[in-house]
């Protein structure tokens, strides 16, 4: 799907920026699609972190309700932001990367991240995604950025 959107829709866009919506962007310095557009190849990639509900917390959660980390957790697989009509906007686009792109590595980008959201869901992976781990602390840095936005 991602390629038939690229293809027929998105190839004149500005930027595009590869999320679902239990994903929570956040950058310095400008937006993501800003990020793309100045890097040289015109793609960033950026690291994502778990998100959770306060510990105790049953049942689904709004995005806002997710601010409370597992420094014990790995790390959520890198999303990206292109700009279509640069150097890479003829590659495949997945979930994670595009393909075929050797080194990917390389253009993981500091000046961005995401937080996603654990238990917003329809439960589509089972129910264990509902629930917060023991060890989550809360993350001041995203509960400022959902007051900010008007969220928190």
């Amino acid at each position: 799907m991602l390629n038939i959107a690229r293809l027929r829709y998105l190839s004149s866009a500005r930027g595009v920026l590869n999320c679902d919506v239990d994903e929570l962007v956040h950058s310095k310095g400008g937006t993501v699609f800003d990020l793309a557009r100045r890097s040289r190849f015109g793609f960033v990639r950026f690291a994502g972190v778990w998100r959770f509900p306060s510990p105790g917390f049953q049942g689904r959660a709004c995005h806002a309700a997710h601010v409370f980390g597992d420094p014990a957790c790995e790390p959520c697989p890198p999303k990206w932001c292109l700009v279509p009509g640069g150097p890479f906007g003829r590659l495949q686009w997945r979930a994670h990367k595009l393909d075929p792109l050797p080194l990917s590595r390389v253009f993981v980008t500091q000046e961005a991240g995401f937080w996603h959201c654990r238990a917003v869901t329809t439960g589509w992976k089972g129910a264990g995604r509902l629930s917060s781990p023991p060890n989550t602390v809360p993350d001041p840095r995203m509960q400022a950025a959902l007051e900010r936005a008007g969220i928190g």
